[in-house]
């Protein structure tokens, strides 16, 4: 029994030197840079120091309660950090505690227990022992334990609890954590070496790059903000123009703006193209609210069909795989825009989009079939019909939606763009005039932009141009009808698509006007038709009242030269009769093959005359009055 004693005291010895480590290792730090972020005083509770007294002396009574003292430390456990921060934390707390006053207050067994551990605690801890010893001296006990009680299984199972658990309070009682960047905006984010060895444990140093963008960009007078690239100078990208005079150029179609290149900064940023490294690899998103980690998501596949993200980007923001190195410029959301759309405005010297007078819409993008959805009756010489699907543009087929936005855009005013398309089954071929382009992208596009003319949800006039056509027009005309269309059928739509309904409604005008130019057909003629038209005409200029078919139509005939002509049966005989009876017609003979050939170009030119839509007669109203206006 003695020596289960001893073995118990020794036990107990360690353990209170090893809870004397730990007070050790709880005292306030004097170097701040030890503590953690957001540590702050705790209390917690020691042994009574009265109890001790009395345990000391002797003179402890049965039954008798001795509480637990505070003591304030300086770092908290992770729940009771949570239970600081949550709003309803405290009071809880607070509860919990007068529910559980009971529970804090210690029978006198439990402190006599206590004040005998921290007794021996005393005696063995006159020097402090390190882990290894406390590693031996367990060993050491454990062997005595289970010489002197073989088989009590429960006795070496708590020697070994106790053995880890001492070992991982002194060893691993601070674990190792990354170090933390904390952004107001973004809240915690971590940090690493910024060029990750796999794309699952990667990290940025998104302080870094939120700096850099800083020192990289300017604030505008109206808070738009705008990047420095090198070379080139500050680029933003605004929807209507910055109101700043240092803007010296801005495209109303993409938004994208050029600050004076008198303007510039030590740091700037290099374009990229999306590479593999974009990909596949975390990015840093930073704009002037700080910094974050991005992905990826899909590359810019037109001038609106913007390139994203999955995360955040800021309007002018940039998104870069490193500091100075950028894929584009942020339009706020998830979107941006892609080096080669930026480059486009860089490298022009002035704002110009192609046009050919036709809107297409992708019926089949698998292979890639576009068809024509709203026609332009404003562009000069429009040969083209509603309908008419696309073969190619300059003998180059377009793969995509974005190929043939490029093409056509990337037009240069009055430059000849040769355009196949196929009609009713049949391939014409046109060669359209190149013009410039009015609406469209992040401008409006209702086909009336060409005249300076706006138009409200109700068709009344918001805009009149001075001069020009619809220069009759004035601010607050409402329109009722356009060439007997009556235009309440659209209002429902003006009111969801303005711009999409004037469309609509000028391709059908378009349309209605083909329809009524293809009604008038002009008969086939035979030869034996023209050949008699063509003497009817020769009498009447030649002849006097009589009719020379009637003639021609005799038994016989004396000609200019004595020659008796037989009677003509055919059309072959009323030509030779033609050739040896006038010799003016003989030396213009070809001249019937040339109407011959010359009907046949006509009636091609028919088929494809462009309708005229010079004029287009309104019913307007005006303070009240309604009068029909024909605007030419």
């Amino acid at each position: 029994m003695k020596t289960l004693t001893f073995s118990k005291a020794l036990l107990c010895s360690l353990l209170l030197s090893t809870l004397s480590a730990q007070d050790a290792s709880l005292q306030p730090s004097t170097n701040p840079s030890n503590s953690n972020m957001g540590a702050s005083l705790q209390s917690i509770d020691v042994p009574n120091t009265t109890a001790m007294e009395e345990f000391k002396s002797g003179n402890f009574s049965a039954g008798k309660f001795y509480t637990k003292e505070p003591v304030l430390l300086d770092s908290m456990t992770k729940e009771e950090l949570s239970l600081k921060s949550s709003p309803t934390g405290p009071k809880k707390q607070r509860a919990r505690q007068e529910n559980t006053k009971e529970d804090k207050d210690l029978n006198v067994s439990n402190a006599l227990l206590d004040r005998a551990e921290h007794k021996m605690q005393d005696s063995a801890n006159s020097m402090q022992v390190d882990s290894r010893q406390i590693d031996s001296k367990l060993e050491d006990s454990k062997m005595q334990d289970s010489k002197l009680v073989k088989g009590s299984p429960a006795m070496e199972s708590s020697l070994a609890t106790k053995k880890v658990s001492t070992k991982q309070d002194l060893m691993t009682q601070d674990s190792k954590k990354e170090p933390m960047l904390h952004d107001k905006s973004f809240g915690m984010q971590e940090v690493k070496d910024l060029y990750p060895v796999s794309t699952t444990k990667e990290r940025l140093d998104y302080a870094a790059c939120s700096d850099y963008y800083h020192q990289a960009s300017i604030r505008l007078d109206d808070g738009t903000y705008a990047v420095y690239i090198k070379g080139k100078g500050f680029v933003g990208f605004s929807k209507t123009r910055p109101k700043d005079v240092r803007v010296e150029k801005y495209d109303p179609f993409s938004g994208l703006f050029l600050l004076k290149d008198s303007l510039k900064t030590p740091l700037g940023y290099t374009l990229m193209d999306i590479d593999n490294y974009a990909r596949s690899r975390e990015l840093v998103s930073a704009d002037i609210k700080g910094a974050r980690g991005v992905r990826l998501l899909k590359g810019q596949a037109g001038f609106l069909d913007y390139g994203r993200i999955k995360g955040q980007i800021g309007q002018n923001g940039v998104l870069s795989n490193i500091c100075y190195q950028i894929y584009g410029i942020g339009v706020g959301g998830n979107s941006f825009i892609e080096k080669s759309y930026i480059m486009r405005f860089l490298d022009s010297k002035g704002v110009h989009y192609g046009d050919i007078g036709v809107r297409f819409k992708e019926t089949d993008p698998k292979s890639a079939t576009f068809e024509v959805l709203y026609v332009d009756p404003f562009f000069k010489s429009n040969p083209f019909m509603q309908g008419d699907v696309l073969i190619s543009v300059n003998n180059i087929a377009p793969k995509s939606f974005k190929d043939l936005s490029e093409m056509l855009l990337n037009l240069k005013e009055g430059s000849l763009a040769k355009v196949d398309i196929r009609r009713d089954g049949k391939v014409l071929s046109f060669e359209v005039k190149a013009g410039k382009r009015y609406g469209g992208l992040l401008l409006p596009d209702s086909f009336l932009e060409r005249f300076h003319l706006r138009l409200s949800d109700s068709f009344t006039v918001l805009d009149a141009p001075s001069s020009g056509r619809f220069s009759e027009l004035k601010k607050g005309d409402k329109i009722l009808k356009i060439d007997g269309l009556d235009l309440k059928d659209y209002l429902a739509s003006m009111y969801t698509n303005r711009d999409k309904t004037l469309r609509e409604l000028f391709t059908k005008l378009y349309m209605m006007k083909i329809k009524a130019s293809t009604k008038v057909q002009i008969p086939s003629k035979t030869k034996e038709d023209e050949l008699a038209s063509y003497i009817q005409e020769f009498a009447n200029k030649h002849s006097s009242k009589e009719d020379i078919k009637a003639k021609a139509s005799k038994d016989s005939m004396q000609g200019s030269g004595g020659t008796k002509v037989s009677s003509l049966k055919s059309g072959d005989d009323l030509e030779a009769f033609l050739n040896m009876n006038s010799p003016k017609i003989n030396s213009e003979s070809s001249s019937i093959n040339i109407i011959k050939d010359d009907t046949k170009t006509s009636k091609q030119e028919n088929a494809n005359k462009t309708p005229s839509f010079e004029n287009l007669d309104m019913l307007i109203s005006r303070d009240g009055f309604e009068f029909r206006l024909i605007v030419k």
